[in-house]
């Protein structure tokens, strides 16, 4: 037998003491003997009857957090599992519910791989579990799993208030955005109110590379962003795709790289077609290089696959899907999106949204398009002369180095 411990998908392995082994094992058969004995002579007392009475388990945990928390419409990478292996995603779903991290049944017929990869898909497909540490360990005899325990960091008594705290966060968001009638609106709403709400925590990226303590692993949960308003792209993605599904809107987690690091974002299915969104990156205050007075960015909302592997590589953890529409690109549907240059069609836009907007964003659709603008507008200061043209002196403009986008912000 070995023991195994997962901890940020690194597998430690450590030997086990068999006498000592043999030894808890006889112990556990007498005291299951015991067990036996005064259950055979109980009178009919229900399982559960603390919780069956007070309608939350002795945990701490509320059963009524969980209702229609596991939806298979919306847990996509359920969608994704054998049979069986959504068999044991379903068990390990009912023990975190539960308050139980550690599972004892339900592994036979399974690989190692079978077992991580359902416990990775539980963890990415709710993020409502925002306690759970994102490591684990199990048990095996003879190359089959005897038990499985997920990794937390706080006890069963913070657990409820950590939970409550976010969920009501998420519903204050939640009724605001129901104001909204398509999940186009809806989804754009929360992007922007996150970007607008959430700062991201440089200090928590930089901890997370060493022994992390155990704020920093509830702050890079939803909970960070929902409460703290405060977190990395953990948070971001998390409570974005949290709360879109509690509005209905099918969202799922993304893994992958981006700047050559490790990186999480959302993939959410609008019109029955999906798409990629990044809302860490369209935060100003992720990155610096593109100063925008502030304003919220959409050059990552509704992005297809192609277009985020400019900057972004998805990992295989899961089957993503691959996006291709564009329907829903913040610039297409906002008439934004630039794919032949005009000093017109620049104008017409600025003048369009200028009234209604602080910041104007458009998009080229490929870099030579965007290098006539550029020299157009800000080489020859064409930008000027379509601010005089439209009686406007309090904007200024800025553009990405890096990508075909133009930003026009009133000054404050």
């Amino acid at each position: 037998m070995r023991y195994k411990e997962v901890c940020d998908d690194l597998l430690v392995e450590r030997g086990v003491d068999f006498k000592k082994l043999i030894k808890s094992f006889f112990v556990l058969l007498f005291v299951a003997a015991i067990v036996f004995l005064v259950l055979k002579d109980a009178k009919n007392v229900p399982a559960f009857a603390e919780e069956a009475s007070t309608g939350e388990w002795v945990s701490g945990l509320s059963d009524d957090f969980y209702d229609d928390q596991s939806d298979d419409s919306v847990d996509y990478a359920r969608n994704r599992l054998t049979d069986a292996q959504k068999d044991l995603y379903d068990n390990f779903y009912e023990h975190l519910s539960r308050g139980e991290y550690t599972i004892t049944s339900g592994f036979m017929g399974l690989s190692k791989e079978d077992v991580i990869k359902t416990y990775k898909s539980v963890v990415y497909d709710h993020p409502e579990f925002c306690w759970l540490r994102g490591g684990c360990s199990y048990e095996t005899m003879n190359g089959e799993f005897t038990s499985f325990t997920f990794t937390v960091y706080c006890d069963d008594s913070d657990i409820k208030s950590y939970q409550w705290q976010a969920e009501n966060a998420a519903m204050d968001i939640v009724n605001q955005a129901m104001a909204y009638e398509s999940d186009y609106e809806k989804a754009l709403f929360v992007h922007d109110y996150l970007v607008n709400n959430v700062e991201y925590n440089h200090d928590y990226a930089d901890k997370r590379s060493q022994t992390e303590p155990p704020e920093v692993s509830l702050g890079c949960s939803m909970y960070g962003a929902l409460v703290d308003g405060s977190t990395v792209c953990q948070g971001y993605a998390q409570a974005y795709q949290y709360i879109l599904k509690k509005l209905g809107i099918e969202a799922v987690y993304v893994t992958g790289y981006a700047n050559a690091s490790s990186h999480a974002w959302t993939m959410v299915k609008l019109d029955g077609k999906y798409y990629q969104t990044d809302v860490t990156w369209d935060d100003p205050t992720y990155s610096e290089v593109i100063e925008t007075n502030g304003g919220v960015r959409h050059d990552y909302f509704c992005l297809t696959s192609q277009d985020i592997s400019r900057d972004h590589d998805i990992s295989d953890e899961i089957d993503y899907e691959y996006c291709t529409a564009t329907e829903c690109n913040y610039y297409i549907r906002n008439g934004n999106y630039v794919e032949s240059y005009s000093r017109d069609k620049i104008k017409q836009i600025v003048s369009s949204a200028i009234d209604n907007h602080e910041l104007v964003e458009i998009r080229f659709a490929t870099d030579e398009i965007y290098e006539q603008a550029k020299k157009d507008l800000i080489n020859k200061n064409g930008m000027y002369d379509i601010f005089a043209e439209l009686n406007v002196y309090d904007m200024s403009f800025t553009y990405s180095a890096d990508h075909p986008y133009l930003f026009i912000f009133k000054n404050f």
